[in-house]
């Protein structure tokens, strides 16, 4: 089990396919639609459809939602078991400090707790600010800080931000409300 826990070179791999996953999540999920017959599913779904048909068709989408969570459920044993996702086994400390690397993670911390805050109490965002903060990898970088502040861990911090993103691309086919709760 040597290879699983302190071969960067799997873990970098893994992390390469899942970043593909996201970046291509309308295809993966046009796909499992198409191969699991969902939209045909939905489209014969009406109120007047037997309760049989619309249990198969939440079943198909819950095995649609089991599928596109392997790769994360994989990200997260191979840590949990093997540390795999540390950024020491990642290889990144070879390059960037310890000390270094977790004082960037709390600035984007702090920076990312700053903004809730700043828009909780009012407060409007720069024109710029707003664009820089909606590029995906900047986002990410920031939740990846903001979970660091809280966890004091990178590698959970790192797969907690990874998680954001799989409900956003993945899951929801990156449909958005415009806030997380309608309802409260």
């Amino acid at each position: 089990m040597k290879l699983l826990s302190y071969s960067p070179y799997l873990q970098w791999s893994i992390l390469i396919i899942y970043s593909l996953m996201l970046n291509y999540h309308q295809e993966i999920n046009d796909f499992l639609d198409k191969h699991l017959n969902l939209k045909n599913n939905m489209k014969k779904y009406t109120r007047y459809t037997s309760s049989s048909v619309a249990g198969r068709t939440t079943l198909t989408r819950a095995s649609k939602y089991i599928i596109l969570c392997i790769p994360i459920i994989i990200i997260i044993y191979l840590d949990v078991v093997h540390k795999s996702f540390s950024m020491y086994n990642l290889g990144i400390t070879n390059y960037i400090s310890n000390d270094t690397l977790n004082y960037f993670l709390r600035i984007l911390g702090a920076y990312g707790i700053i903004q809730v805050l700043a828009q909780d109490f009012g407060l409007r965002t720069g024109k710029n600010q707003t664009e820089i903060t909606k590029i995906p990898i900047i986002q990410f970088f920031i939740y990846f800080g903001t979970a660091y502040a809280i966890t004091k861990n990178r590698s959970e911090a790192m797969i907690g931000a990874l998680l954001y993103f799989h409900c956003k691309q993945l899951i929801s086919n990156k449909k958005t409300l415009q806030v997380c709760f309608e309802d409260v």
